[in-house]
Parts: structure tokens; C-alpha cells; sequence
């Protein structure tokens, strides 16, 4: 996902094994903890160093296999557990988890499934990252969500992306409908800059309504930059979204990195 707005810093990302073999030397201001949940095989825990001098940070991360209700039980208070060790030697910044769990048509679980079955973890884990600083519980998910976003706030969700409009998802209706009470990355249609510099005009014009503009949006691609797009479109793109933003424009260097 191209995001725009924020300015893209280095960061040392480790994936490990075990949480045992964590080593806490090189843990500085900020973490960000990573719940991966997989529909069949588990759930996946990982602790993301945001140092960008360290260029390796020993494994902080465990995997838990899903069976029984009692095992998923002991699963998440030992996923609360590698929070706690993670917040005793730096503050937790973000709780991201990465679930894909929509299409086009929609969820692949309903809003009962979401009360039952997601929001007694949820609850449990987002509180265990609140008490070592967490601000943000955000959750990756492509296709459209909206027929559960409310559930998931209920269970502390308050942060979502890519927020994809081919899947159905518009940003500033959702900004409308949940306020601040829901921060929102990406949101731009990808397929705009295919299409040429007028789409992009008319998509960036609608996008970045003045609702969206005070705070409490990332504006982004809601995914990668697609193939067949010519580069002197993506440079209108990216000026005419700064310009718009009150941004200055870029020239020269500087394409690479975020641009808005």
C-alpha cells in the first residue's frame, strides 16, 4: 500500500521462533506488536523493532496452534503474555492484526460470529496493550467490511486498511458515519492512476474531502502502485494530491518515498 502523508523511515523488522529467545538489548522507544491470525492453522505473534539504526534485533515472536475453546483460551493469555514482556522493556506503540477476512460480497463472518468468537480475545489482548501505551488497534483486511466495522469497534478496533473502494469500502463515508472513532489508511482507488491524469483529478477531488482532513487520516493507494501506470501519471498524482493538501510539490529526488 502506497501511504501518503507519512515519511517513510527505515525500520529493523525481525520474525523469530520462540519468545524465549528474545534478546532485550537492543529495544528502544516504540514497539509494535503483530497479531497474525490465520483462519486454519493459527495465530502468529511478532514483535517489530522501530529502530533504524539496529540492523538485527534477536526473535520476539511465538506461534500458537488453534484447537480446542480451552487451548484458544491459553493461545491469547500467552499472546497477552508476550505483550507484557514486550512492554516491560519498551513501550507498546500499535496492535496491528492482519486478517483478510472480506471479499467483494462482503465478510466472511458475521456480526454474531464477530461477539462470540472475536471480541472476548480482542478485548482481552487490545487491554493488555492500552495498559503498556497502545493508542492504536488497527486491523489490515481487504474487501468490504462495513457490515462489521461496528462489532470490531466494539471489540477496540480503532484503525483499518487499505480500506480498498473496489471492494466496495468509500473513506469518507465511512469518516461520516464513525467519526474519529475510526482512523483510516489508504482509501484511494489504485485503478485511478491506470485509467489517467482526469480519473485521478476526479478520484483525488472526492477522496480527500475536507472531512477526511483533520486528523485521523493516512491518505494512500489502497494498494500497490498497479502495472501499465506511466510514470509522468503517478508524478501528477503525487503533486496534485500535495497541492491539495497544501503540500509543496517534488521535483527531482524523492519519487521513491511516500509522496503526500
Amino acid at each position: 500500500m502506497q501511504l501518503l502523508g507519512v515519511s517513510a523511515q527505515s525500520q529493523s523488522v525481525t520474525k523469530g521462533i520462540s519468545a524465549n529467545t528474545a534478546s532485550t538489548k537492543f529495544f528502544r522507544k516504540k514497539s509494535v506488536i503483530l497479531l497474525h491470525s490465520f483462519k486454519k492453522t493459527g495465530i502468529i505473534v511478532e514483535q517489530y523493532e522501530q529502530n533504524p539504526h539496529v540492523t538485527s534485533v534477536s526473535a520476539r515472536s511465538v506461534y500458537f496452534r488453534r484447537s480446542s475453546s480451552r487451548s484458544r483460551t491459553k493461545e491469547w493469555f500467552a499472546a497477552i503474555r508476550v505483550i507484557e514482556q514486550v512492554g516491560s522493556v519498551a513501550p507498546v506503540d500499535c496492535l496491528i492484526v492482519h486478517e483478510d477476512m472480506a471479499g467483494k460480497s462482503g465478510p466472511l463472518y458475521g456480526p454474531s460470529q464477530i461477539r462470540e468468537f472475536f471480541k472476548p480475545y480482542y478485548s482481552r489482548v487490545w487491554e493488555a496493550a492500552k495498559a503498556y501505551g497502545a493508542k492504536l488497534f488497527s486491523m489490515d483486511s481487504d474487501g468490504d467490511m462495513s457490515p462489521i466495522l461496528g462489532d470490531l469497534i466494539d471489540c477496540g478496533l480503532n484503525a483499518i486498511h487499505p480500506v480498498e473502494p473496489v471492494g466496495g469500502n468509500d473513506i469518507v463515508q465511512l469518516r461520516k458515519k464513525y467519526g474519529k472513532k475510526l482512523f483510516l489508511k489508504g482509501g484511494i482507488d489504485k485503478h485511478a492512476l491506470v485509467k489517467g491524469p482526469d480519473a485521478v483529478k476526479a478520484e483525488l477531488e472526492y477522496r480527500l474531502d475536507p472531512c477526511l482532513r483533520g486528523g485521523g487520516t493516512v491518505f494512500g493507494l489502497d494498494h500497490r502502485i498497479p502495472n501499465g501506470v506511466h510514470i509522468d501519471t503517478y508524478r501528477y498524482y503525487v503533486n496534485l494530491g500535495r497541492e491539495m493538501l497544501g503540500l509543496e510539490p517534488i521535483s527531482g529526488e524523492g519519487w521513491a518515498r511516500m509522496a503526500f
